[in-house]
């Protein structure tokens, strides 16, 4: 008789086959349980959130800030990046001084436009008198909510450096911030931080100043003038460079009135142009994962300078970064900010 080749398998092969598979199944089942499928992540956000924050700095020529933040109720890490984000731009090449979102800086009082602006035309505060001055209606937007900080800059131009005067302030029934030219062509620029009392009420702190020496401002010369204000200093940097920094703490109130340019009690004997009005901008915090402890000694904070650089005024660095659930992982930053 032919025989027919088996083309089947016994049950004593289909027992072998199963108990293989099951030890199999049972290996995978245990390495994939016991690997962390995150591995490498929170590495991977921390590298985001710095570049995120350098790119902001070179972005805006302003400084920016990675934060770490710790719940005091969950203890979940986040990541946010802080910078500073243009809002709102006034050139003065129209009769009303309109600018961003429609707003207007009409000269009154003896303020005038003239035609030898930096570029243009310009608002001339040069022979006029006290109360002298354009107002820019910003606490009618939402939008210019400058509680975590806020940076004015202008191209200012003074005429007659014998005489002192305000070129610009925010300042309705909440102190802002301002700045003045001194006596010589000096500057001084002040913010006002607020703290928040017992009954949750916002109240005006003490004003920290700076003050720029004689000889700061040269008459009839173009000068780029920022005050910078970010919750961790007060600057004012001229024509590029951090002319004076001082240590600033606390938020700033609400505005209530307008950021006023020239005004009480004297306006500055000079030309301004090319107003720049940008506002502190936070992200929305980045988690890193469940489990993830920022560890004692590393900073907090990562502060960039303007020209994506570690802000040596803040910090020196170089960084280097290990976090407990990357140990294989080091997240470095050099002292010219390049994230690694």
């Amino acid at each position: 008789m032919r025989s027919h080749p088996r083309t089947g398998l016994t049950l004593l092969e289909l027992l072998l086959v199963m108990t293989i598979l099951g030890i199999v199944f049972g290996l995978s089942l245990g390495a994939i349980t016991g690997m962390d499928l995150a591995k490498g992540a929170d590495a991977e956000v921390l590298r985001g959130a710095l570049r995120a924050a350098r790119t902001a700095a070179l972005a805006e020529r302003h400084p920016a800030a990675m934060f770490v933040e710790t719940d005091e109720e969950t203890g979940h890490v986040s990541l946010v990046v802080q910078r500073m984000r243009t809002v709102g731009t006034w050139h003065f090449e129209r009769p009303d001084g309109r600018g961003t979102d429609e707003l207007t800086a009409e000269p009154l009082q003896g303020a005038r436009q003239v035609e030898d602006g930096f570029i243009g035309s310009a608002l001339s505060f040069y022979g006029a008198g006290r109360g002298a001055r354009a107002e820019i209606a910003l606490q009618t937007q939402s939008r210019y909510d400058v509680r975590d900080g806020v940076s004015i800059e202008a191209m200012i131009r003074v005429e007659d450096v014998r005489s002192g005067g305000t070129v610009f302030q925010f300042s309705g029934r909440t102190r802002i911030c301002g700045l003045e030219v001194t006596q010589g062509g000096g500057l001084t620029g002040w913010v006002a931080p607020v703290f928040v009392d017992g009954t949750g009420r916002e109240r005006a702190g003490g004003r920290v100043d700076i003050k720029l020496p004689a000889g700061t401002l040269e008459e009839g010369e173009w000068t780029r003038v920022a005050l910078v204000y970010d919750r961790l200093q007060l600057r004012i940097v001229v024509d590029g460079f951090v002319a004076g920094v001082t240590a600033g703490e606390g938020e700033l109130g609400t505005i209530d009135g307008p950021l006023v340019i020239g005004g009480d009690p004297l306006p500055f004997q000079g030309v301004l142009d090319e107003l720049v009005v940008r506002i502190v901008e936070r992200s929305e915090p980045v988690p890193l994962s469940q489990n993830a402890v920022w560890p004692e000694g590393l900073p907090v904070v990562v502060p960039f300078d303007a020209d994506g650089s570690i802000d040596t005024l803040l910090a020196q660095g170089p960084y280097e970064f290990v976090l407990p659930t990357d140990p294989d992982e080091t997240v470095r930053v050099g002292r010219t900010g390049v994230v690694e």
